[in-house]
């Protein structure tokens, strides 16, 4: 996936600065929970150590969410 290996992968492959690593269910189970408005806002506007945008300024809403349900590998079904 190409934005992934661009603007996600530096942080949640390794977990750098506390950032749910990828494919880990358990760390994103949480996350996921708190559904689709949350995380959008949280990535938009950072979040912890993830800075704003998570290192993807031209990614849309969608795109958002699809980066997101890579990394947890789980659909988001809360709005």
């Amino acid at each position: 996936m190409t934005l992934y290996n661009r603007s996600c992968i530096s942080c949640h492959a390794s977990g750098s600065a506390g950032a749910p690593r990828t494919g880990d269910a358990t760390a994103w189970a949480a996350r996921i929970d708190q559904g689709r408005e949350m995380l959008l806002k949280r990535t938009k506007s950072g979040w912890i150590g993830m800075p704003p945008m998570g290192m993807c300024t031209d990614c849309t809403d969608e795109q958002f969410i699809d980066l997101i349900e890579y990394m947890a590998q789980s659909k988001i079904t809360k709005p």
